[in-house]
């Protein structure tokens, strides 16, 4: 089955739900919400609580404050997530001493940029370098708008057509000027990117997409492909 173009009109649909929320939650609960999270488990904001954000088992109607794990999510030990799950699965990766030990190594990514006011150089080759004037909050959120195509993409197809369909959306929504390549930054060592960007990069397996990755350029989404094609 031949992968479908991103769906630009389901962007704007996603964005009419979204962008409300911008004035009202905070960076870090867009952060949570955009987190990968166990099976069954979904995230909402909360309406008697304005700026928060809760967790909802749509297995068992548990509500929770706290960000569900696979530890603690109270799922039997049987069920195991699919080979689709884990491939789409995105997170924000938290630093390991495997990551950290890597040394000369080398890993090869992709990554969409989007960048925002506070970047460090809050300009973008689409506009002709004209500045940014979006903040950090809509960076997020435009981030997490491509995050959802990308897994509605993925839901009815090939799992494998992930990195053409990252491609696409980097081409079309990068900040960097990678964009131009698909997002494809080759490879390259844990001490060349900035930290918070090789944490992640170093700490996906192949074919596993992050979560939102905040860095001083901006917000990233990083696409861990084969070293060598």
């Amino acid at each position: 089955q031949t992968p479908r173009q991103p769906s630009f009109a389901h962007c704007r649909s996603w964005r009419s739900r979204f962008c409300p929320l911008i004035t009202r939650v905070s960076v870090q609960s867009l952060f949570a919400m955009v987190a990968v999270l166990p099976l069954g488990w979904t995230a909402h904001t909360s309406k008697s609580h304005e700026g928060r954000v809760f967790y909802f088992n749509t297995e068992t109607k548990e509500k929770r404050w706290s960000v569900p794990t696979e530890e603690n999510s109270g799922r039997p030990e049987k069920r195991q997530r699919t080979e689709e799950d884990a491939q789409v699965a995105s997170r924000k990766v938290r630093a390991t001493p495997k990551a950290q030990d890597q040394g000369d190594s080398d890993v090869r990514a992709l990554h969409i940029l989007v960048k925002h006011r506070g970047s460090r150089n809050p300009q973008s080759w689409r506009s002709g370098n004209k500045p940014i004037t979006r903040s950090k909050e809509e960076a997020l959120v435009r981030l997490a708008e491509i995050r959802k195509s990308l897994s509605l993409q993925l839901q009815g197809g090939d799992a494998g057509s992930l990195r053409s369909c990252f491609e696409r959306w980097a081409k079309a929504e990068s900040d960097c000027s990678s964009a131009r390549k698909g997002g494809d930054l080759g490879s390259f060592s844990f001490s060349r990117m900035q930290r918070p960007f090789s944490e992640a990069a170093f700490g996906l397996q192949e074919g596993e997409l992050s979560g939102p990755v905040d860095t001083q350029s901006g917000v990233h989404l990083i696409l861990r492909v084969p070293l060598h094609d």
